[in-house]
């Protein structure tokens, strides 16, 4: 991150005047400054900086004029003219703590931290009470990973003043940095309460609450934001993307086309415009933003991960993946941009057959994310939550929906879901629904609703049957929204499946489709995708197998214990019969047969996942026995699946 200051001369640099400058080194001709000032003030920066320049040739041992001439220089983003103005000044007054802070900023700005460092430490020496030196040496600790320094000096910061939005910034920043979001978020809040208008506030909350998938919030404080800041390219490339995170590319693509309106400079936005352009089917749009990208040989990390994922669809996976090798270890680029380029980096050199080296980028790409899954307390929740459901009488007249509007197609991620959802979806008196966070937002609401101090699920006990049903009832207004009409909505969300029984209570009439893949093959395609962070068990080997022995065991315990009405399929039996398998699947339905299921690649819709290329392309052969052509490598990962799995 930057420090919290932005480089102004109002903020970032000490006031515009001769004190603490001595007597002897500051000469009489105050016209010149006079006029220097003026211009400064009328933002009229180069005329101010040629007048001061030659006041500098004239007047070469006035310390003022050289400290004006760095603030100036500075205010031009020409840091390192910035800097020799500034030691010059030093060199005739060392002793002036605003010079010292002057400098440390025009340092922080060439990316010179350790020297910036020294420079804030000398101006607190000589001033303590300078408030922006405190909070900006403790961004700069902050940026580097400094976190009890940093602490130190935000409070020392607020002591001085305990209400300063800017020092408070740098507060909520340090908690996001010490793994305490909500804290975080409390502290922004608590800055934007008495500071509406404080952009870095808002920009910085708004990306806070989308990394935590809150993006109702999120949408309100970027829209409040926008208000203040309307023409802010940064506010509504969020406000995109926290649209496009919930499905919405529609109004994604409107905020993502104002941001590139505003900022068409900016490659991660056009990058963000060109992704979901694809998304809606646009190939030809989106090929042409591609192109201005490549062309200008775009080195931002989210253009160059665009450029990856879609350049089959140019033609030029050659090109575009030297391009990507050229930058996927660059110094400058974060963990995350590195493990993002890794996988689109696997995925072209799996295109291409380089098989080992896809294997490599996925390891590498795996490895730079942190691994937080542990199995057994997976196994522990899964167990308990099979037991809780099954062991619970069920009376379906007591409570939930008898809706049957609601279908859920379940299994794991990379197994074939959003295949089914688009050959149903083709279906006149189906709707689908894409990724709903819905089920997973009832297992909390039923957590805060419940007295039970076990929660989820032995919380459920403790509602009273009008609250089940008014969760029920709130998940059908979700898919109303989505589809007044439709006799039936598509929720595929892979992981539902963990959720089967809450599902039953809440809608005991609502269809389950379960998907079902080569178990090797399913593994590698999740050990070979960016999942964002969503499922910490696929960055590594091991814990892929042992999720998925969960998975079949969960699923065997849902069919033997649980009367649902369920539908298991096979992927590959849908890739070797499409017809056959579509018209199960609309039997199963109850629903008449019609012809352009077939045709499903035809259908104009968005898809938001990652299989969104797949189902747009008639059937695709090429998943099935993707894991033989990577025997070479070790995957251990599935032991004996129970008998059905």
């Amino acid at each position: 991150r930057e420090i919290a200051s932005p480089f102004s001369l109002a903020v970032c640099y000490a006031p515009y005047s001769s004190s603490g400058f001595p007597a002897h080194i500051v000469s009489n001709p105050l016209i010149e400054k006079s006029k220097i000032q003026q211009l400064i003030q009328s933002s009229q920066f180069e005329q101010a900086c040629s007048l001061c320049s030659q006041a500098t040739e004239q007047q070469p041992a006035d310390a003022e004029l050289w400290f004006l001439l760095g603030a100036i220089e500075g205010q031009l983003s020409r840091f390192d003219r910035a800097e020799v103005a500034c030691r010059r000044a030093l060199m005739l007054a060392p002793q002036h703590g605003g010079l010292h802070y002057n400098l440390a900023v025009t340092l922080i700005r060439q990316s010179k931290p350790d020297e910036a460092i020294t420079s804030f430490l000398q101006a607190i020496k000589l001033h303590p009470e300078m408030t922006e030196a405190h909070c900006d040496l403790g961004n700069t600790y902050l940026s580097l990973g400094r976190l009890a320094d940093a602490e130190n000096q935000f409070d020392q910061a607020l002591r001085l003043q305990p209400n300063n939005p800017t020092v408070n910034l740098g507060r909520a920043r340090l908690k996001q940095a010490q793994g305490q979001p909500q804290q975080a978020i409390d502290a922004f809040q608590a800055i934007l309460a008495s500071a509406p208008d404080f952009f870095d506030a808002s920009n910085e909350l708004a990306g806070l609450l989308i990394d935590g998938y809150h993006f109702e919030p999120a949408k309100l404080v970027l829209q409040s934001g926008l208000e203040h800041h309307p023409r802010s390219a940064d506010l509504r490339y969020k406000l995109g993307l926290a649209f496009s995170e919930q499905g919405e590319t529609d109004n994604a693509l409107i905020h993502y086309q104002a941001a590139h309106g505003l900022a068409p400079e900016r490659d991660d936005i056009t990058a963000a415009c060109a992704s979901t352009l694809s998304l809606r089917g646009d190939t030809q749009a989106s090929n042409e933003l591609l192109l201005k990208l490549l062309q200008a040989n775009t080195r931002d990390p989210s253009a160059l991960v665009t450029l990856g994922y879609l350049a089959p669809k140019l033609g030029r996976d050659a090109e575009i993946t030297r391009l990507l090798e050229a930058h996927v270890d660059r110094d400058g680029f974060s963990d995350k941009a590195k493990s993002k380029l890794g996988f689109a980096l696997c995925k072209l050199h799996d295109r291409a057959k380089n098989y080992d080296l896809a294997f490599a980028r996925a390891r590498s790409a795996n490895q730079l994310h942190s691994q937080t899954f542990d199995p057994d307390i997976f196994a522990h929740s899964c167990e308990r939550n099979q037991q809780f459901f099954c062991n619970t009488p069920h009376d379906p007249t007591d409570h939930g929906c008898a809706s049957e509007k609601p279908v859920f197609v379940v299994g794991m991620p990379r197994s074939g879901t959003s295949l089914v959802e688009q050959i149903l979806a083709t279906h006149s008196q189906i709707t689908g629904g894409g990724e709903l966070k819905d089920i997973g937002l009832i297992v909390n609401q039923i957590t805060k609703l419940s007295d039970s101090p076990d929660a989820y699920p032995q919380g459920l006990k403790t509602l009273m049957p009008d609250q089940i049903t008014a969760l029920a009832q709130n998940y059908l207004g979700t898919l109303d929204h989505i589809a007044t009409d439709s006799r039936y909505v598509i929720d595929k969300t892979p992981g539902n499946f963990l959720q089967l029984g809450l599902i039953r209570h809440l809608f005991p009439n609502a269809h389950i489709i379960h998907i079902r893949r080569d178990p090797l093959d399913t593994c590698l395609s999740c050990y070979f995708h960016d999942f964002g962070g969503n499922h910490p068990y696929a960055y590594d080997l091991t814990s892929l197998g042992q999720y998925y022995r969960q998975y079949q065991l969960v699923m065997a315990g849902w069919r033997d214990l649980l009367d649902l009405k369920l539908l298991e399929i096979r992927y590959e039996d849908i890739v070797n019969d499409l017809e056959g398998k579509a018209r199960e699947l609309v039997t199963f339905l109850g629903l008449e047969w019609e012809p352009q299921l077939l045709n499903y690649h035809e259908t104009q819709r968005t898809v938001s996942t990652a299989s969104a290329d797949q189902v747009r392309q008639p059937i695709y052969r090429g998943a099935i026995g993707r894991a033989r052509h990577y025997e070479q490598h070790p995957i251990p990962m599935i032991v004996t699946a129970p008998a059905g799995c």
